[in-house]
């Protein structure tokens, strides 16, 4: 019959299927054949690496990434006041993440020849994205954040990473200000992260 004929077009099908059998029959068959005869060593090492990867996920570490986030243009920063802090410190502490930003954003403009800063939003009362480590203790008005969004990756010959290393280089010089960090959507958390010195009694 017509089906039963070998046909020129079929002649890839062919090469690939000799292929397919020249692997099964010299590599994988023998790979499985010594796994089944060696099996207790091979779930022995199975289970050393299972133990190893929970050993990392236990401790928090982060050897290895099987996929890093693209480039983002958002940076998200919070901050927490510490106890004893007024509305007041907060605002204040507010309005100097502000003009770091925008000392940041000329700064880069200066260097580069654009601001890289398309807006930054600040606010008190709460804390934005993940938040901060013990912010359930801290009253509303001692809580606050500031959202920034940077120009498209493509238009910038730096990454978000060191915009948020330069926040981080900016010293919290007031006592009224428990903890501060900035980071991106997907980025590492506590990227930004500096205790201010506590005032002394």
């Amino acid at each position: 019959t017509h089906t039963a004929k070998e046909h020129w077009y079929d002649w890839p099908s062919r090469q690939v299927n000799k292929g397919f059998r020249w692997v099964r029959e010299t590599l994988f068959r023998p790979f499985i054949a010594g796994v089944i005869w060696a099996r207790y060593p091979v779930m022995a090492l199975v289970f050393v690496v299972l133990a190893s990867q929970i050993s990392l996920f236990i401790r928090g570490d982060v050897q290895w990434r099987f996929f890093n986030a693209p480039e983002r243009s958002s940076v998200t920063g919070n901050f927490a006041m510490a106890p004893g802090a007024t509305r007041e410190d907060t605002f204040e502490f507010m309005r100097t993440l502000q003009r770091t930003v925008e000392e940041i954003g000329a700064r880069y403009a200066e260097e580069h020849g654009t601001n890289p800063i398309q807006f930054a939003l600040a606010e008190i009362g709460g804390t934005s994205g993940r938040g901060l480590a013990g912010q359930e203790t801290k009253e509303s008005y001692q809580l606050g954040s500031i959202a920034i969004e940077l120009i498209d990756a493509d238009l910038r010959p730096y990454s978000s990473f060191a915009s948020r290393m330069q926040c981080r280089s900016t010293p919290c010089s007031r006592p009224s200000v428990s903890v501060a960090g900035a980071r991106a959507p997907g980025a590492i958390p506590s990227m930004w992260n500096c205790r201010a010195p506590r005032p002394r009694r």
